[in-house]
This record gives structure tokens, C-alpha cells and sequence, in this order.
């Protein structure tokens, strides 16, 4: 840098003062960390030079397997050592922005009169000459500057760090075939519930692999000579003491490893390196020039039988083979990685408790998909068409045709990674919900097993090594069982930190071979002591998604973009995962200061509500395809049925051909033909799809909304544990909200009171034109309404000996239609759990609010037909009553002949039952207070109606009783599938009893509930005369029918099951005594 005078830099400087602050804030803290890297440049050193100084003799045998802390610490700091500063090079403006701080702050701190226009300003002299000296130092070529600093700074020339990284090469080379680990046994639980998992390192060494692969690249880049076939002190030969500086060795041996052979290992596998965030570099690129750079490189050669390998030839080689085999590798890894998260979450989803056994396995699994992830975001091949682009994935020295030739091999596996992505967020989640397992079992492990195998462990050497007396007081210490027991009010265990310093002597002092199963059971110890202590930072290391956010236009834009099309359910999770980690669920890493906190965030809640929308919008273009999908095969099958077809067999579209089509949106073949009513299906308001409404045709109405359930269920799972995990936080919806806002508050125009009325003998006609006006939300309640009123109820005019339509209540609290009945409409895809689950998150909770009221309305209106009924035939069942409370059956049987409209009543009360019962159903996912749907919304309207007219209040009170006992004498009651079947679940008389048990009085302060008892017994007993039903048979589904008139449990829909007929018969007979006696006297 030249020097230049101020008045010319002014000139090129912002005038104005706001502008100039900004500008110095930014200088500023680039100064600010560029002097932060220089004081950890500092300490780096001080501390790699002490190393390389207690380790540069004869006596020092330390390895990944002797003192894997101290190796993992030493091997972290140069790795990162290399990153650094390979990550601030990258950035030429910061010697300028140095600059630039130093001159704004000389004009700061100085007085106008000592700097005037002629005055000189030059950059290097008024720097400080530490952080001047750090940036000079590294310049354009920083590789050059780190290997001259480990050249000259270490001792051994970096011969004893060297042999750290190959001490890792057979446990990272035992992790690289996740396939051949998978037919060992590795994976399995039986192990691992047994506690010989201890035994082998495998899980524990899955979760070091993408570390030890950063170690030994970054080992290589900063000491190239290393790698030279000349220097025989980087050879290592696997599982034997790693050779001193001193130890001669054959280079031509097979045994020997020389540390090139490990990095042509990993180099193999990848094509990148991360320095920070989302900064790549080409590491062959990177290996090429490093191992150029080594004296006579044109004519040298490295690794094992390389001697007449050109350098160049080697390079491209290797880069080839990477560049054809690592993507088809790493696609067999996610498969398999793949397949341990499913298995993993359906452990821990049906068995918990084994969180704690299993505890390394999940740790294992959760790594490995967090290492693919990762890699495949890394080696993504960004679709960029700028002429001259060159991919960052392509080494320099390879050709563009060589990676063009093998590009689909680093593509397509964006469902791949979003079931990784899925799985791995669900199988955290499930580990942190159990996590409390894990303290009490590993305890338990430390003090029974862990304990004891180390005293016997440390006591068997002492006896064998006599010699070693000198050590006998440092390692009794261990001995004490009570030291390994962790307290819950201060999670530290001591004896970890000194088994690590007495370790480090017994390293120092070349005692490796006495005690290697002692360091084993240790090693072992510490590591149940951490699944205590700090799962929770365990757990957040193995399931990182941090680099999820850093390559956020991979993952969140790319693979997202490129799901949403297929699997909107997977789309899903990529959202669930963005909203854990806006929420603070996750640990970001690689963050600078408050304020990067601050942005990240903000650029988080942009991008979630940016795919919210995408999602949203995606998934109602997916559901309106589906639905017309359905409905014209549907149509096309009901045409095939009633009327040959003079089509070739290829060309029709049959049940079995839809089965076998996968939910995708991939056009059909088949050339589809919709009608008018399928071209209102959707409307779109001002070409705007913020609104999407339903519109169709009274006649298809129940078919489309029934494909909008089913197209629901695909897209948000049809399992219910399944779904309860994708929605998790309300994300979904929260989604659907904001795009069905309008049909959640539209107001109902459904037919009230009047029309309600007539619509419940039949429905009434509206016109095409109106129907257009309705929401989604009234067309489901319209359905609803027409199963209770159309399909749900026994029709009086039936011939006899027929079965009627009807619904009755199940055990399986749903509808399910009667034997006989046609199943085109099953009443069971609208009214079972799951289904109304889904409806919920289709039309919210108050648009389940608007289809209870028009329930309520319905059911109001069935109520008041009742009381006609009744006021119609007061007279004969004033009569009847006397009848029913005499003894002579005669007189009941005159009066239930005079009653003209008795199978009208009994009609009346199981529709009344009927519709009581699915609004309870419905009640339960709504947002009302209290549980009883009668109670909260039925029983005070009637009360208000009949408090209008006295003496029509005391006519329904006096008659009701009498019109529900003589509801068992009509022809309705007898025409039931269930009096010649012991097994009764769903009779008329059930939702007969379910309506006297709402419209009569509590049992236990009124005489209705015993006459109705009373009279239903007797014609039970009348029934049971015949030659073909048994007594039992007779009885049993009365007996369970009068279950609901006298108890009060199937009032709510959730209290359904009832006790068993022994039960029923003692609860029966302290009630009704007069009853049972009139049972069991009948011949």
C-alpha cells in the first residue's frame, strides 16, 4: 500500500456524518475480529509448540485409542487453525477495510490543525503492527503461510500430529459401509438391551466421522511433506503403537500406512470442504496445489507403490473417481440411514422406555442423517446457465464434460433428504420427550457394571505388574464405587477430570500396553457419565441443523420446491423443522454477535412465512386435482356399471388401475370429461387463489366433500399418531387458517326453523343458482344434515321384513350403515375419529361451530315435530297411559291399535337419538366448554320454547312418558335385524333410548323412566314367544337399550361402552323391580 495524502482520501469518502459513522461501525468490527483471530493465532501456537515439544521424544505413544480427548482437542485446534484462515483470505476487501478503520479513526481522535490537506497517511505504518504483520503474513497465499508456520513452529515438523490423524484411520475406515456394518448386527437392539455394545466403539465412532474427516484434509493442507514416500516417519500402521520420530520403518511394507492413503481415502468420498457456514472450497483443487507446491513435484511421487505414478496423472485419477463413485455411494448411505431413522422412530414411538438401552444407536442414527444432509447440501450442483460458470464441485484439473457426465448422480435426491430431515426432527423430538429414562438407567450402569469392572480391571494389573508399585496410589482412587454415583443437584463428576490428567501420565510414561483394558472401561465409564450429565448437548451435536440454515437455499428452497410438487407431506416437515429452528429449538452455530442473531432470525421468520404460503397454496392446487380426480373416476365407474363399453379394455379407467396409481400431479392419460357442476367446483376470485371456496351441485356435494377428506388424508397422513406429529406447533394450522379465513366466518345460510322442519320428513329443493352462494363450510353441514335425515333413519312406509336405512350408535363411536343398506355413501369416512380430525383442520373450529348449529337447528326442529305428534294423538295416549298402568294387556293392545301415528313417534325418537348422537360426535372437536353437547345447546332452547306456551308445556310433560313407552309397541321397534341375534350393538331401540334418556326426566325423580321399562319388558316378552329367537336373544338388546334410558353414561359420545349384561341386569333389578318381575314371570 502506498502512501497518500488525507485530502485525497477524504475525497473518496461519504460527506455526510451519518453515512461516515456506518461506514466506520463496519471497519470497526472487522477490525475488531481480525485482532481477535490474531490473539487466537497466538494462543494456537503457544499451545501446538508445547505439544510438539512433550511429544517430539521416544517416550510419548499418544493416540486416538491412548487419550482420545487429548488427541481430539489437538486435531480440532489445527483443523480449525487451517479453516480460519483460509475462510478470511477468501474476503480481499479486509486489508482495505483495515485501512479504512485506521484512517477514520486517526481523523477521529486527532485535531483538525495536526492533520491538514498536505498531511501523508499511509495504511501500514499507522496499523497496528501485530494485526499488520497477521494480514501480510497470509496475503494472497495462505496455504504457503500455514505450511511455512508449521514448519517452522513445530518441531518434529508436525511428525507427532501427523500420527494423531492416522491413529483414526481404522475407526473412521470401520464406518465408512453403513451397508456391511447393517448385516453385522452393528444396528441391531439385541446388543444394545444386553449391554454388550461396550464391547466395540462403532456406534460411538459413527458419530466422529465427518471430524476426523476435516482433520486428517486440514493435517495434509498444512503439512505437505508429510506425504512425501521419503519421509518414513508419517507411517502408522493400524492398531499397533504409532512409530517415534526415531523408528525406522519399511516404506515397501503392506502393514504401514503413510498418511496420503488415508487422505486418498476420504478424498474418494467428497469433493468439497466447509470452512464456515455455507463457505466451500474445492478440495481437490486445494490437494493439488499443496502437494505441487513440495520440492521436485514434476518427478515425485507419494503413498505405496506410486513410483511411477506422474503427480498430474495421480490427481485426475483420483478426481475422477470422485466425481463418478461418491454420489452413487453416498445414495446407498441415505438409504440406509434412512431405514435406521424409520426403524428408530417406531421404537421409540411403541416403546419409550428403551430410549435409555438404545441410547447410542439413536445418537448413531441421528448422526449419520445429520452427516448426509450435510453432504449432500454440500455437493449440491447449484442450476446456473452464465456462460463460463464454473460448478464448485469441478477440480480445475478435470474437464467440464467429466462432471456433466455424472451430474444426475448429485441430484435427485431431494425426497431422499427431506424424509432424512423429517425422521431426524421427529426422532429428536421423541428422545427429549423420554430423556428423563436416561439418568436413572445409566446410574444404574455406572454403579452395578461400570464400577465394578473397573476396580477388578485396575486390581488384576496391580498383581500382574509388581513393578508398578509407584502407580498403585494414583489408581486406587478408583477403586471407590461411591465416586461414580452423580448427584442430581450438581451434575459433575470429578473422578472424570482426574482420570483424565492420570491418563495423560500414564501416556507420558509409555504405559500403554499394561492398561488398555483399563483405559477401555474407563473410556466406557466417561461415556455413560456424559449420557447423564450432558445428553441434552449430545443429542444437539448429533441432530445439528444448523447447516440446514446456512445452506437454507438448498435445503428450504431447492429440495422444498422440488418436494412441494410430489409430497406436500414432506414439504410439511422441512416447515416444522424451520419453525423449531426460528423458535429457538435449535442451537445455530457459527454465529458472530447479537446483532447476526438478530438478522438470522428475521430472515428465518421471512422465509417460513414465505413457504407457508408456498405450501398453503401448493396443497389446495393438490387437493382441487385430487377431488376432480376422484370424482371422475368415480363417475366413470358408476357409467361402466350401468352400460357396456365399446372402448379397447387399455383405454378405460377402473377401480383397479386408481388403486394402483400413485398420489401425485402427474396429469392423467385419460382423456377426463368434466360436467358443469366440476367447472363450478372451483372458483376463483379475481384470478387470485387467496380464496378458494367449493362449488358444486346439490347432487354432487357428498361426493366432493367426501374426495376432499380422503385427498386431506393422503396429503396430511392417514395414520393418527402420524398426523399428531407432522402438525406439532400448530403450523398446519395456522396455514389453513390464514387461506380458509373467509369460510371460517361466513355466516351459515342454510334454511333455518321452518325449512329445518320440513327437512326432516324430506330434504328441501333448493335451486342451482343458490347453492352457488354457499361456503365449504355449509355444504359439510348440509351433508351431515342429509345423513340423519335421508340415510340415517327407519323409513315408516318399509315393507315389513325389510331393513331399513338407518345409522345407530356402534361401540367404535361412529355411523356405520345397517346390513342391506346400499354403500355408496359410508357414513364411517365422515363420522369416525379420524376423519373428523381431519375435518377440523380442513374448516377449523369455528367452522365446526357452524355445522353444530345447524345440527342443533335440525335436531330442535325433529324435537318440535315430536310434540306434534304427540299433541295430535293426545287423546288415545291419555288413553294408553290408563292402559299401561293397569294390568290387563288387553287394554294395551286395544289403545296401540287406536294409535294411528305410533310408528310416526317411534320414527320421531330414533331420529332424534340419531341426530343427538352425531352432534355429540361433532361436539367433541369443537371449542365449546363443557362436554355435554344436549345440555350446552339443545335442552335450553326447548326450555325456552316451552316456557311460551303453558299448556302446551304440560301437555308435552304430562304425554311424553306415555308416547315413549308406546314408541316399543310399534311396527318400527319390531322391524329389527337384532331379534334373532344374541350380539346386539345397533337397534332402533338404542337411539330410542338415547332420546328418552335426553327428553325424559332423570330416573331417579320421576315414574316415566318405569313405565317406559315396564312396557318395553312386556314386548320384549311378546316377542320372545316366537319360534325363532331364545329368551336371551329377545332380551339382550332391549336389556342394552334400556341401558341408555336408565344411566346417563352414553349421553357423551366418548362414554359409549357400557357394562356387561350381568351388570346391566343387577343395575335393572335395584331400579325396576316391577320390571324384572314381569321379565322373569313370562313363560
Amino acid at each position: 500500500m502506498q502512501a497518500l495524502s488525507f485530502e485525497k482520501v477524504n475525497a473518496n469518502l461519504p460527506v455526510r456524518d451519518f453515512e461516515r459513522r456506518a461506514l466506520y461501525t463496519v471497519a470497526t468490527s472487522s477490525y475488531q475480529l481480525m485482532k481477535r483471530f490474531q490473539h487466537w493465532q497466538q494462543a494456537t501456537w503457544e499451545s501446538l509448540t508445547k505439544f510438539s515439544a512433550a511429544t517430539s521424544g521416544d517416550t510419548c505413544l499418544l493416540t486416538f485409542d491412548s487419550h482420545p480427548q487429548l488427541t481430539r482437542l489437538v486435531l480440532a485446534t489445527v483443523a480449525k487453525y487451517v479453516k480460519v484462515n483460509l475462510l478470511w483470505t477468501s474476503f480481499r476487501v479486509i486489508p482495505g477495510l483495515l485501512g479504512l478503520y485506521t484512517f477514520l479513526h486517526l481523523t477521529q481522535s486527532s485535531s483538525g490543525d495536526t492533520l491538514t490537506g498536505a498531511s501523508v497517511y499511509s495504511p501500514p505504518e499507522h496499523t497496528d503492527h501485530r494485526v499488520r504483520e497477521f494480514v501480510l503474513h497470509f496475503g494472497t497465499t495462505p496455504l504457503l503461510a500455514i505450511q511455512q508456520d508449521f514448519q517452522l513452529k513445530v518441531r518434529d515438523k508436525g511428525t507427532s500430529i501427523a500420527v494423531l490423524a492416522l491413529s483414526c484411520f481404522e475407526r473412521y475406515d470401520g464406518c465408512r459401509e453403513l451397508t456391511k456394518l447393517r448385516h453385522q448386527g452393528v444396528f441391531d437392539l439385541e446388543s444394545l438391551v444386553s449391554g454388550t455394545y461396550a464391547s466395540h466403539s462403532c456406534l460411538v465412532d459413527l458419530l466422529n466421522v465427518s471430524d476426523i474427516a476435516d482433520w486428517v484434509i486440514c493435517m495434509v493442507l498444512s503439512l505437505p511433506h508429510q506425504l512425501q514416500k521419503g519421509d518414513r516417519t508419517g507411517s502408522f500402521s493400524p492398531r499397533s503403537p504409532p512409530l517415534s520420530p526415531a523408528s525406522p520403518s519399511s516404506p515397501n511394507s503392506s502393514s504401514f500406512l503413510q498418511l496420503w492413503d488415508f487422505m486418498e481415502v476420504i478424498a474418494r468420498d467428497r469433493l468439497v470442504l466447509v470452512l464456515h457456514r455455507n463457505n466451500v472450497v474445492n478440495l481437490h483443487d486445494l490437494l493439488y496445489q499443496q502437494v505441487t507446491s513440495l520440492t521436485g513435484a514434476a518427478s515425485s511421487s507419494f503413498g505405496n507403490s506410486r513410483s511411477t505414478v506422474s503427480l498430474k496423472k495421480s490427481m485426475n485419477t483420483l478426481s475422477k473417481f470422485a466425481l463418478r463413485n461418491c454420489g452413487g455411494d453416498h445414495q446407498q448411505r441415505r438409504e440406509v440411514a434412512l431405514w435406521l431413522l424409520q426403524s428408530c422412530v417406531q421404537l421409540m414411538q411403541h416403546n419409550p422406555g428403551l430410549v435409555a438401552p438404545s441410547f447410542p444407536l439413536l445418537l448413531a442414527a441421528l448422526s449419520i442423517a445429520r452427516d448426509e444432509v450435510e453432504w449432500a447440501a454440500c455437493h449440491r450442483v447449484p442450476k446456473v446457465n452464465t456462460e463460463g460458470y464454473k460448478a464448485p464441485l469441478l477440480p480445475s484439473h478435470v474437464k467440464a464434460k467429466h462432471l456433466q457426465r455424472v451430474t444426475s448422480s448429485f441430484s435427485g435426491a431431494e425426497t431422499e433428504l427431506a424424509a432424512l430431515l423429517t425422521h431426524s426432527h421427529r426422532l429428536r423430538g421423541l428422545i427429549e420427550q423420554h430423556s428423563q429414562l436416561l439418568s436413572e438407567y445409566y446410574q444404574t450402569f455406572l454403579l452395578n457394571g461400570d464400577a465394578d469392572g473397573i476396580a477388578y480391571t485396575i486390581q488384576d494389573s496391580l498383581a500382574a505388574n509388581e513393578l508398578m508399585t509407584e502407580l498403585k496410589p494414583l489408581l486406587e482412587g478408583f477403586l471407590d464405587s461411591e465416586r461414580y454415583h452423580i448427584n442430581s443437584s450438581s451434575l459433575r463428576a470429578t473422578w472424570v477430570r482426574e482420570w483424565r490428567q492420570t491418563n495423560t501420565q500414564l501416556t507420558m510414561q509409555n504405559h500403554i500396553p499394561l492398561f488398555d483394558m483399563l483405559r477401555s472401561r474407563m473410556e466406557c465409564a466417561v461415556r455413560h457419565t456424559q449420557y447423564i450429565c450432558v445428553s441434552a448437548q449430545l443429542i444437539e451435536h448429533a441432530a445439528n441443523f444448523s447447516k440446514c440454515w446456512w445452506f437454507r437455499d438448498v435445503v428450504f428452497g431447492q429440495i422444498f420446491n422440488q418436494i412441494l410438487t410430489t409430497a406436500p407431506s414432506a414439504s410439511i416437515g422441512l416447515v416444522e423443522i424451520l419453525s423449531s429452528l426460528s423458535a429457538g429449538n435449535y442451537i445455530l452455530d457459527e454465529l458472530i454477535d447479537t446483532d447476526d442473531i438478530g438478522l438470522q432470525s428475521k430472515r428465518m421468520v421471512q422465509l417460513l412465512d414465505q413457504l407457508q404460503t408456498r405450501l398453503v397454496s401448493q396443497v389446495e392446487y393438490v387437493l382441487d386435482a385430487v377431488v376432480k380426480r376422484d370424482v371422475n373416476f368415480q363417475r366413470d365407474e358408476r357409467t361402466i356399471s350401468q352400460e357396456v363399453k365399446t372402448e379397447p379394455m387399455e383405454n378405460k379407467v377402473t377401480a383397479s388401475s386408481r388403486r394402483l396409481s400413485s398420489f401425485s400431479l402427474v396429469q392423467s392419460s385419460q382423456v377426463q370429461r368434466p360436467s358443469n357442476a366440476e367447472l363450478r367446483f372451483v372458483i376463483f376470485s379475481n384470478g387470485s387463489r387467496d380464496a378458494v371456496r367449493l362449488r358444486c351441485s346439490i347432487q354432487d356435494a357428498c361426493l366432493q366433500i367426501r374426495c376432499v377428506l380422503r385427498a386431506t388424508q393422503r396429503l396430511f397422513g392417514s395414520n393418527t399418531c402420524e398426523y399428531e406429529c407432522i402438525s406439532t406447533g400448530g403450523a398446519i394450522q395456522t396455514m389453513l387458517t390464514k387461506t380458509l379465513a373467509d369460510e371460517y366466518k361466513s355466516v351459515s345460510v342454510l334454511p333455518q326453523d321452518k325449512r329445518l322442519l320440513e327437512s326432516t320428513k324430506e330434504l328441501p329443493r333448493i335451486s342451482d343458482k343458490e347453492l352457488e352462494q354457499w361456503s365449504l363450510v355449509d355444504r359439510i353441514a348440509w351433508l351431515f344434515i342429509s345423513l340423519v335425515t335421508r340415510r340415517c333413519h327407519p323409513s315408516p312406509s318399509s315393507a315389513p321384513g325389510s331393513f331399513p336405512s338407518m345409522l345407530a350408535v356402534v361401540r367404535k363411536n361412529c355411523f356405520v350403515l345397517a346390513p342391506g343398506v346400499s354403500g355408496e355413501l359410508d357414513p364411517r369416512e365422515y363420522t369416525d375419529p379420524k376423519s373428523l380430525q381431519h375435518l377440523v383442520t380442513l374448516i377449523g373450529s369455528a367452522g365446526v361451530e357452524t355445522v353444530c348449529s345447524a345440527i342443533v337447528n335440525l335436531l330442535v326442529a325433529q324435537v318440535f315435530t315430536l310434540r306434534s305428534s304427540i299433541e295430535a294423538e293426545h287423546a288415545v295416549l291419555a288413553f294408553m297411559d290408563m292402559a299401561l298402568s293397569g294390568d290387563s294387556s288387553a287394554d294395551v293392545v286395544l289403545a296401540t291399535a287406536q294409535v294411528r301415528g305410533l310408528d310416526d313417534i317411534a320414527t320421531q325418537l330414533i331420529q332424534i337419538g340419531t341426530t343427538g348422537f352425531l352432534l355429540q360426535l361433532l361436539h367433541v372437536h369443537s371449542s365449546h366448554d363443557t362436554s355435554d353437547a344436549w345440555e350446552a345447546r339443545v335442552a335450553p332452547r326447548i326450555l325456552r320454547e316451552l316456557q311460551q306456551d303453558l299448556d302446551r308445556r304440560t301437555t308435552w310433560t304430562r304425554l311424553l312418558p306415555v308416547a315413549c313407552s308406546a314408541g316399543f309397541h310399534s311396527s318400527v321397534w319390531k322391524r329389527t335385524s337384532y331379534l334373532s341375534k344374541v350380539d346386539a350393538t345397533d337397534t332402533n331401540a338404542h337411539l330410542m333410548g338415547l332420546a328418552m334418556a335426553r327428553l325424559l326426566p332423570s330416573p331417579y325423580n320421576s315414574q316415566s323412566v318405569h313405565q317406559c321399562a315396564v312396557a318395553a319388558l312386556r314386548r320384549t316378552a311378546a316377542c320372545s314367544n316366537g319360534a325363532v329367537p331364545t329368551k336371551s336373544e329377545a332380551t339382550r338388546p332391549l336389556l342394552e337399550a334400556l341401558e341408555l334410558l336408565v344411566t346417563n353414561a352414553t349421553s357423551t359420545a366418548s362414554n359409549a361402552n357400557g357394562p356387561a349384561l350381568g351388570e346391566l341386569e343387577l343395575s335393572l333389578e335395584s331400579l325396576h323391580p316391577r320390571a324384572m318381575l314381569v321379565l322373569h314371570s313370562t313363560p
